[in-house]
């Protein structure tokens, strides 16, 4: 029996390099970009559970290591950046989930907080997520 070494394994993301963070505050609200693509996610696949526990992980960490915690109830903007555009009401708030869940886990009371969605359309190879904590 034959067996096949070159078969590729479905490997969760490459874990992200701090460098390629972007955080900055513009007037009132903090506003942090993660450079991961972020697509909707289905029910199956095993690839896509890996990729949003990973998403879920590092949104929770990079935003207790660059932000400090805002005071509750708190409003957070959720923005997909990608070079095609989702169905607002449907796909737009399911691809973001994870990142959601992230958001929920470093704030730690999901009933305070109050979760808003957009899109800003980019190059061809540009992905990535902002999460601005408004303030006031």
């Amino acid at each position: 029996m034959r067996r096949n070494y070159h078969t590729k394994r479905h490997c969760p993301p490459a874990p992200i390099h701090l460098l390629a963070l972007r955080h900055w505050r513009d007037g009132d609200r903090h506003v942090l970009q993660l450079p991961f693509q972020i697509e909707p996610l289905t029910q199956g696949p095993r690839k896509q559970v890996l990729y949003a526990q990973r998403q879920r992980a590092q949104t929770m960490l990079f935003l207790t290591c660059m932000m400090s915690k805002p005071l509750l109830p708190s409003r957070i903007h959720l923005v997909r950046i990608a070079p095609k555009k989702l169905d607002i009401d449907d796909e737009l708030p399911q691809s973001l989930l994870a990142v959601r869940a992230g958001v929920s886990d470093w704030l730690g009371e999901a009933d305070r907080i109050t979760f808003t969605y957009g899109q800003h359309a980019a190059g061809v190879r540009d992905y990535g997520a902002r999460i601005e904590v408004l303030l006031g």
